[in-house]
């Protein structure tokens, strides 16, 4: 099932996939995630170089201000060819900070710093720090974990920023304590920019998302631009490296930043950042001449060494199993539960984990819906799944995929139960979220099934440790908005033809 989300259908209401309607999985969503992480590292230490080029013709609010409101009015253009939904209320004002954040605090506090006189290696060393500062966030604030393994590829990491930029970190030309200040302020700003972006800011198209990123931070630096007089000489290079910095650097590389945390954890994204200096250093070597010593190929090498080590997936054996729940097929778990429920017509269902033995019941239940609830479940008719996906659907691990179903009471004609509805979560990596999908078949809507088991799903979801459940809605949906918030749901953004909900564990009918 991977990231696939789907929806509950209850009458009509339903949350679907976000992949059927997200642009970026027409297309970045069949790209690996190692190749889209080694274009990243490429393309953000090439923004180095070019705007070491820029400052030498321009202030650097001046080069901010117009790299900033280039790139949100490319992305705006950009979201209006491609017809794409604006983030609205909670959503916009997420999008804002994300891009206040990660964008005009940081880079307008580390090039005010350089300014100052402060030293560019003394600042790639502090800002190497941010996957160590911003793990440490997480863990405090998002209660996010961190593997023993992943410390030792951030200790290597560092340790290859340091071999990389230790030789040029040398004394500030007269900085003030304010400016050395400045560069602990953009750390911060880039590392709870980043959290931040990942936990409010990812679930919106990338395209629109980033038009009100990029202008936020165009609006929040333009004071300071106008007070150094909107400086730049107008040269054919400093226009060069401004192309490079929007086209490249903004359009390009912020949008592979963008779909790399809404895929994976924020821990395995940032670790990328050991890699900017010593990538950088070579990027200086072959386009400015600049010097490359074995330190910085010494660099190199460590900090790929605790990349590879931060962002290695956890093998499957030695995952912590949550709460195990009984299924046909799987053993019984210590808090298992399978629950009889009555429906508002009287008619009773038994929910339970789902399992190997239940494929033939989940294929016939998929082939019963009708062309309408399997269109608002998948995005598209489907009268019969593919066997690949029934079978991941029936072998959940009951830990980070975890799958309900609820059955008649009583056994078809063949022997087999009935199954009337399907619930299930898949949790996202090192994160107290999941994404959810439920499908009640229609005969069996508007009966309290639907509620019966979200109420059970949101039940396991809470003894697992997961804080939220997440999914997609169509939205002209308003039915299951109505349903969802009256069990505490919030909307988080709209992306295309669909709106982002999200629901608290914490609201379970005990």
């Amino acid at each position: 099932m991977g990231q696939q989300l789907a929806g509950e259908t209850m009458g009509r209401r339903t949350v679907v996939p976000p992949a059927s309607s997200a642009a970026e999985h027409e297309f970045l969503g069949r790209v690996p995630s190692g190749l889209l992480g080694v274009a990243f590292v490429l393309l953000w230490s090439s923004g180095y170089p070019a705007a070491r080029i820029a400052l030498d013709h321009a202030g650097p609010f001046t080069l901010l201000v117009l790299r900033f409101g280039g790139a949100g009015l490319m992305f705006a253009a950009l979201a209006g060819a491609g017809g794409v939904a604006w983030p609205r209320g909670r959503a916009a004002l997420h999008s804002v900070l994300a891009g206040t954040l990660q964008l005009g605090l940081q880079f307008g506090a580390l090039y005010w710093a350089v300014a100052q006189g402060v030293n560019v290696g003394l600042i790639a060393l502090v800002i190497g720090t941010m996957p160590i500062v911003t793990a440490l966030i997480g863990r405090a604030l998002f209660r996010e974990a961190v593997r023993p393994l992943r410390w030792l590829g951030f200790a290597l990491g560092f340790a290859g920023v340091a071999l990389a930029v230790g030789e040029s970190v040398t004394p500030g030309r007269g900085a003030s304590p304010v400016a050395y200040l400045a560069v602990l302020a953009g750390l911060f700003a880039i590392s709870v920019g980043t959290l931040y972006q990942k936990h409010h800011a990812s679930s919106v198209d990338p395209r629109s998302g980033l038009a009100l990123q990029h202008l936020a931070a165009a609006l929040l630096l333009l004071p300071f631009a106008i007070h150094e007089g909107f400086r730049a000489d107008g040269s054919a290079s400093f226009f060069a490296s401004l192309g490079w910095v929007i086209g490249v650097n903004s359009l390009t590389t912020f949008a592979l930043f963008f779909v790399l945390l809404k895929r994976g954890a924020v821990g395995q994204v940032t670790a990328l950042f050991f890699l900017m200096p010593p990538v950088t250093a070579v990027i200086d070597y072959l386009v400015l001449g600049d010097a490359l010593t074995a330190y910085q190929v010494a660099g190199l090498a460590l900090g790929a060494l605790g990349v590879y080590l931060a962002t290695r997936p956890r093998p499957e054996s030695a995952a912590r199993p949550a709460t195990a729940l009984p299924s046909a097929g799987l053993p019984r778990g210590p808090r298992a539960a399978r629950t009889s429920t009555r429906l508002r017509d009287g008619r009773q269902v038994l929910i339970r984990p789902i399992g190997p033995a239940d494929l033939d019941a989940l294929r016939g239940f998929f082939a019963a819906l009708s062309p309408v609830t399997s269109r608002l479940r998948f995005h598209a008719p489907m009268k019969e799944l593919p066997e690949r996906l029934l079978r991941e659907f029936t072998k959940p691990d009951q830990r980070k995929h975890v799958g309900l179903i609820a059955a008649e009471d009583g056994r078809g004609a063949d022997g087999a139960p009935r199954l009337v509805a399907e619930a299930r979560y898949v949790r996202c990596p090192d994160s107290d979220a999941a994404e959810f999908a439920l499908v009640v078949a229609d005969d069996w809507q508007r009966v309290g099934l639907g509620s019966s088991l979200m109420q059970a799903l949101l039940r396991h979801a809470r003894l697992a440790g997961v804080r939220r459940l997440c999914g997609d809605a169509l939205v002209d949906n308003e039915a299951i908005r109505q349903f969802l918030c009256s069990l505490g749901a919030y909307s988080s953004g709209e992306i295309a033809s669909t709106v982002r909900l999200c629901l608290s564990t914490r609201r379970v009918i005990q």
